[in-house]
């Protein structure tokens, strides 16, 4: 009977013991799982405090301050590039100087968001005037537009905020804004269009018609001098019009042909300026083109070292220096 009852109290005793364990084991948080432990193993490697507050970079071109800044910052929050605060102030004008009203801004930047970036679209004011204030991210981009202007290819798109070291870093000022220019588009006329590739060699000048058809259109004469590969930097060669001149121009939008100043022939060469658009070793340029009878424009780009010179031609046949 004794023996009875003292099984009965072991049952008892071990259900109360494996009761309680159910207990304590329900009553605690749930066990982290790999995705939560690796963040805290981060955490603890990187010294992330999480919620930490975000302190804007100093305003200073001083080095050792934007270090400092830099080491303080990435000690406190080791995702702080990303949650900087974001202020940008910029104005649109045109290739008079004139501001540009209702231009459409678009405004890119990385943040921390679940896409990885989030967008605004501004809209100038009446004084050209646009801003973007209240968000937080690394890296703005920002491109203007607006129907019939052209945007310049020097316009600047990025803009960083957390890397001080990079070359798009940014320091807003609200009394200096960053400009950007369109180009009002003129009035267009006629024109004579020409595109092709043409072979050529040193020492056998190449010549094009700008326009076949009409014999008073300009002839143009490539005369290759010198063409290594890239690397050798050694390409020359002189551009000249049968019964006429040109001139090289460097301008973005080159509309209008001027009035003078026009050569009959033109060396250009390795170290000669280029054009916007030249890269990766182009050669060659863009020239305004005249003759008793008009205007004209043409572009001939070749990769050093090649056998083709890519060019595009203009020609105004009613004798306008418009050549948009």
């Amino acid at each position: 009977m004794n023996r009875k009852k003292e099984s009965l109290a072991a049952v008892i005793l071990l259900l109360f013991a494996w009761g309680v364990w159910v207990w304590i084991a329900t009553r605690q948080p749930p066990h982290p799982g790999p995705a939560a432990q690796e963040s805290k193993l981060v955490s603890a490697l990187i010294g992330l405090t999480p919620g930490s507050a975000v302190e804007p970079p100093p305003r200073t071109s001083d080095p050792e301050a934007l270090q400092s800044w830099w080491q303080r910052m990435t000690q406190r929050d080791g995702r702080f590039e990303w949650k900087m605060p974001i202020e940008f102030y910029g104005r649109v004008l045109d290739d008079q100087g004139q501001p540009v009203s209702e231009a459409t801004v678009s405004t890119e930047w990385t943040d921390l968001s679940k896409e990885g970036s989030s967008e605004r679209t501004l809209l100038t004011d009446a004084t050209g005037l646009f801003s973007l204030t209240g968000v937080t991210g690394k890296n703005l981009g920002v491109r203007v537009k607006k129907d019939g202007y052209k945007p310049y290819h020097g316009n600047r798109s990025s803009y960083e905020y957390a890397a001080y070291f990079e070359r798009e870093w940014h320091v807003p000022d609200r009394n200096n804004p960053v400009i950007f220019r369109l180009r009002k588009s003129r009035k267009t006329e006629p024109m004579i269009k020409r595109e092709f590739l043409l072979p050529v060699e040193i020492g056998q000048p190449a010549t094009f018609a700008m326009d076949p058809k009409n014999p008073d259109a300009p002839t143009v004469v490539f005369d290759l001098l010198t063409n290594a590969q890239i690397r050798d930097r050694q390409w020359s060669a002189r551009i000249s019009v049968t019964g006429g001149g040109l001139q090289a121009t460097l301008e973005e939008f080159p509309f209008e042909a001027p009035e003078s100043g026009y050569e009959t022939s033109v060396f250009s060469d390795y170290n000669t300026p280029k054009p916007v658009g030249f890269h990766g070793g182009a050669q060659g340029g863009v020239f305004f083109v005249h003759n008793p009878k008009g205007y004209g424009r043409v572009e001939l780009k070749m990769i050093s070292g090649s056998v083709d010179t890519r060019v595009i031609s203009f020609w105004n046949p009613s004798g306008s220096r418009n050549l948009e």
